[in-house]
């Protein structure tokens, strides 16, 4: 009986080594990543809001096909007083309220690779490296996309297998030290099919409670807020006086962890606003227009020193 207890564990191992083998693909539809963000406030972050990115659409550059990934930003109150503020919890079901293009991404699903071209970019670059092992180096790309308050060296810390979504998933680990009392000590964690982690979910928009809103869809609309240039160097500029945009007054800018690299609350009157850039660290940004501390459009922004 002994062996033959030991026989079925062996079996159960096997066939769990097996599962760990066998490559979840990372861009995909129907597979959607809810992430919170942040407002760097005393004596700790506090939600200011909340952004869902997803795959929708094809598309063929250097005879090679990539799928489009999108950003939307979601609906959502603060449902505290005024001086509290930000403490936003977002609507369910979901609601996008925008829709940012992202990049093209595409995936060697044998090397276990995913590629990535930002937007503002024409140069692929690695994003996702799942043969890594513990000890080895991730990507500089993906080491730009790390939060402050990470402080390796890019250097794979530790790695697990777990079951995610109802799927066996490789999930490669980073120290990471908070920059807020009481300063502990926490993990990064890079997900096999699903990227950094996030509040994951496969299926239909039903199965994910999203409402589908193609009525506002502002990534086609003409009286979106335009910046310039894009690619920045030194500046950036928008105008405040289309149809739409024309009680916007404020604006967050966030890098791709979703720190808050500046925010301006109360914007003057002027039509014509200039932020400087200079300080910017080379990279790939987001640019939240704000009503009354409520998220109106989203764009990308790459700074190039």
């Amino acid at each position: 009986m002994k062996y033959l207890f030991v026989f079925f564990i062996c079996i159960a191992e096997f066939n769990f080594c097996n599962g760990q083998n066998e490559y979840i693909p990372y861009v995909k539809e129907n597979s959607f990543c809810l992430n919170y963000y942040f407002f760097n406030t005393e004596p700790y972050p506090k939600p200011s809001g909340a952004t869902l990115s997803y795959f929708k659409g094809d598309s063929t550059y250097n005879a090679k096909l990539y799928r489009k990934r999108y950003i939307s930003s979601l609906s959502g109150t603060h449902p505290c007083p005024l001086e509290q503020r930000p403490c936003f919890i977002v609507d369910e079901p979901y609601k996008p309220i925008d829709k940012t293009f992202d990049g093209l991404y595409r995936e060697d699903t044998v090397q276990k690779k995913v590629f990535y071209i930002p937007l503002g970019s024409l140069e692929e670059v690695e994003l996702y490296n799942f043969k890594l092992t513990e000890g080895e180096t991730i990507s500089n790309y993906l080491k730009s996309l790390m939060p402050e308050e990470y402080y390796g060296e890019g250097i794979i810390d530790s790695i697990s297998y777990d079951n995610i979504n109802g799927k066996v998933r490789k999930v490669l680990y980073f120290q990471a030290k908070s920059q807020y009392w009481p300063f502990y000590t926490y993990f990064i964690e890079v997900i096999e099919g699903i990227g950094l982690k996030c509040d994951y979910c496969e299926g239909t928009l039903p199965d994910c409670n999203i409402i589908s809103s193609t009525k506002n869809d502002r990534d086609s609309r003409s009286d979106k807020i335009a910046i310039y240039p894009n690619p920045a160097s030194d500046f950036i500029t928008f105008h405040n006086t289309t149809h739409y945009s024309n009680s916007v007054n404020g604006y967050c800018i966030r890098d791709m962890s979703n720190q808050v690299v500046r925010c301006v609350q109360e914007l003057q009157s002027e039509t014509n606003y200039i932020i400087h850039t200079l300080d910017f660290p080379s990279g790939m940004y987001i640019i939240q227009f704000l009503k009354d501390g409520q998220i109106v459009q989203s764009e990308k922004l790459m700074v190039l020193h």
